[in-house]
């Protein structure tokens, strides 16, 4: 058999036998207690109980002898009965007169020591067996309601499969003419532990009410594919051992998928998700296909394992979604997927190709890994005792690795994604040359404790959104992505509810601004922490560079931090002189990495600005000086950034010569100007100071330019 021994085990243990049926519920119905067994006898919905009537709660038991007497099979052809005699665990079953009993839909195709039964064979058993199925899909539609407080209403067309062994099930074939909904067939049905060991198909069904299959095998091929789920679904610890397609399959309300093992295909292409689903724990050994699925609630995928190639290639999460600890043994595609709300990939383990490109994030990504190295010490204080050393040697090796894999990405692709929120992959190790092409990080960017490989670039990156905030508008989003976020914003909204393009993207982009630790006022603490994470953030990346003697890349880097310093506005850790002294060191060299605008500065200072302020000294305003008047001026100023070469100091009757002279010259003649009036037996003060200012600040600039040429040209 394909089911594993284990999940026979845990059948056996949760005896589905004749007596063990009288122990579990038929949920939402009720027995006259005063019914003999033998006689015909209706049960009774919750709801519909008559006052004076004494009633039992209806049991599995219960149900099954309706079905046999509604169609008049004998015990001969209904029940399988089987001798104590080791057939069966004695301490698992209740006896009845000496044997153990079976319903012909729950004898199993062996016994418990494995000696064969005839549930395979072509006999009468299977022919009931088919017949029974036939039977309950006529059943007339009731109405029903839970005992543990759920209203199920409308269509309740419910199998009480729980625990059946069933050869296989065609719905399409075995449903009554005339028992279908807009085509599909309905149907509701609870099979916690059931066992399928052939081929079932359920394609276009209907599933009126909560659907359970919790536990339950499918050894042969599963069909779930254009299925309606409109109550809750459950296939929690389901075991698929073959292929499983729900392809295009719709759950209107929550679905668990805890635990659930799929050991080939699991195929849920353009599956839609209108409420919370859960695949926590769940492992999927063959591909896990999950292409054009839309969740419009919250999908936990935490924990969960890929054995093959894992697709979500235009996938849309409306709603947070969490990879938490996942592990990716081989590759995962996220091409053109949509995160409208947290995305969490918080140590997920990822062993072979990861393809994020155009991607879009609108809140927090988190690829964070394991910040912690696995020691042998760490990993024997988890480690139960075993069965002997070397099994714990073998624990501790599969630890090791699955650690080193929460911290790598072997080969990875974030090309043209966009991150709209933070994006944190701190404690992560990039084996190659990942592609940050195109990506655009719109809040702080987190690389810390991480390595990079050295070919990864960030040329093509877009990292200034995160320092302009107010930037963050419609416009700034390219038009397909913006219209793939509309599509991700209106899942599940009645059409009432919908808006238009332009009306949503100004409404949701106005909430983001709102609710912006950035936008804060400046004496908001939020907008310092935002701020100083983004700092952080280039600080990281700049030492990255500098590691790797990237110049360019290095001064980039150390440019975004001083602008997100610059942001800061926090007078306790980033003071007003200090925001001032940023200003003009942006303002004069673009934090170093300019060449050309240093010397411009320079070029206008030496050649305007310093000449005007000593003509200024020397005229006050008295006459609009003349060309040879300014020639003499910036002749000085000249002389002061550069004492070598053709540059002489001021005739000495010029306007600036009579600032500089010792004493008045009497073969000059009187100028108008404060020079002639006032600089009369020595240079003043302030001439010299300002001398001295422009010449210092010369050096200032002129080292500004080789420290970006030095950088340009990757200079040591």
């Amino acid at each position: 058999m394909s089911i594993s021994q284990d999940w026979w085990d845990a059948w056996w243990e949760a005896d589905y036998s004749w007596e063990g049926l009288a122990k579990k519920r038929w949920r939402g119905w009720y027995v006259d207690a005063a019914w003999v067994q033998g006689e015909p006898f209706k049960p009774v919905p919750e709801d519909e109980r008559v006052e004076g009537v004494e009633y039992r709660r209806a049991t599995l038991q219960d149900y099954w002898r309706r079905t046999q007497k509604q169609i008049g099979l004998t015990d001969k052809d209904f029940f399988v009965d089987v001798e104590q005699q080791n057939w069966v665990p004695a301490s698992l079953l209740l006896y009845y007169d000496g044997k153990v009993r079976f319903t012909v839909m729950h004898v199993p195709p062996e016994w418990y020591n494995g000696a064969a039964t005839k549930k395979t064979s072509l006999g009468s058993l299977r022919e009931a067996s088919i017949k029974l199925l036939t039977f309950e899909l006529s059943k007339p539609v009731q109405k029903t309601v839970f005992q543990d407080g759920w209203l199920v209403l409308g269509a309740d067309n419910r199998l009480q499969w729980q625990g059946i062994v069933s050869l296989g099930f065609e719905l399409n074939s075995s449903a009554v003419q005339g028992d279908t909904a807009n085509g599909s067939t309905k149907i509701s049905i609870l099979a916690t532990g059931a066992a399928f060991l052939g081929t079932v198909n359920f394609a276009e069904a209907t599933f009126c009410s909560v659907v359970d299959f919790e536990s339950a095998a499918f050894a042969g091929e599963a069909y779930f594919n254009d299925a309606q789920f409109w109550e809750n679904t459950i296939f929690d610890r389901s075991l698929f051992t073959g292929y499983a397609n729900f392809y295009r399959a719709k759950f209107h309300d929550g679905a668990g998928f805890y635990r659930t093992a799929f050991s080939k295909d699991a195929y849920f292409h353009a599956s839609k998700f209108a409420n919370q689903v859960s695949f926590f724990k769940a492992k999927f050994s063959g591909q896990g296909d999950f292409d054009s699925s839309r969740f419009s609630g919250p999908a936990d995928f935490e924990s969960a394992s890929f054995g093959e190639n894992s697709s979500f290639d235009l996938t849309t999460f409306a709603d947070r979604v969490s990879f938490k600890d996942a592990f990716f043994s081989k590759g995962v595609f996220f091409h053109n997927a949509v995160f409208y709300r947290n995305a969490g990939f918080e140590h997920a383990a990822f062993s072979g190709y990861s393809n994020f490109i155009n991607a879009i994030f609108v809140s927090q990504a988190i690829f964070s890994g394991k910040g912690n190295s696995v020691t042998s010490d760490s990993v024997n204080a988890e480690i139960k005792p075993k069965a002997s050393d070397a099994s714990v040697q073998v624990y501790q090796q599969d630890e090791a690795i699955m650690w080193t894999a929460q911290r790598s990405f072997p080969d990875a692709d974030f090309e043209n994604t966009i991150f709209m929120g933070a994006a944190r992959f701190d404690n992560r190790d990039f084996h190659s040359a990942t592609s940050f092409d195109g990506v655009e990080f719109y809040r702080e960017a987190e690389f810390h404790d991480s390595s990079l490989h050295r070919g990864i670039l960030f040329t093509q990156t877009t990292f200034d959104l995160a320092l302009t905030p107010e930037k963050r508008t419609p416009d700034a989003v390219p038009k397909e992505a913006l219209e793939r976020l509309h599509e991700a914003a209106m899942l599940g909204k009645s059409k009432g509810e919908r808006q238009d393009l332009n009306t949503w993207a100004k409404q949701r982009f106005a909430e983001i601004a709102s609710k912006g630790d950035a936008l804060k006022p400046e004496t908001d603490p939020a907008r310092s922490r935002y701020f100083e994470r983004v700092e952080e953030g280039f600080r990281t990346l700049k030492h990255a560079m500098e590691d790797r003697r990237n110049r360019g890349q290095e001064a980039r880097f150390f440019q975004l931090e001083l602008r997100a310093r610059r942001e800061r506005r926090d007078e306790k850790f980033v003071p007003k002189w200090e925001r001032i002294f940023s200003d003009v060191y942006r303002w004069t060299s673009n934090f170093g990495t300019s060449v050309g605008r240093p010397l411009f500065c320079l070029f206008l200072l030496t050649v305007i600005g310093f000449p005007c302020l000593y003509l200024l000294m020397g005229a006050g305003f008295t006459h609009w000086p003349t060309a040879a008047e300014f020639g003499d001026a910036m002749g000085y100023s000249f002389a002061r950034i550069m004492p070598f070469g053709p540059w002489e100091d001021p005739k000495t009757c010029s306007m600036t010569g009579r600032m500089l002279a010792e004493s008045v010259q009497p073969l000059c003649d009187p100028v108008r100007g404060l020079a002639d009036l006032h600089y009369r037996g020595g240079t003043p003060f302030w001439l010299r100071f300002w001398g001295s200012v422009q010449s210092f600040t010369a050096l200032v600039l002129v080292f500004l330019s080789g420290l970006a040429i030095r950088r340009r040209f990757q200079i040591n």
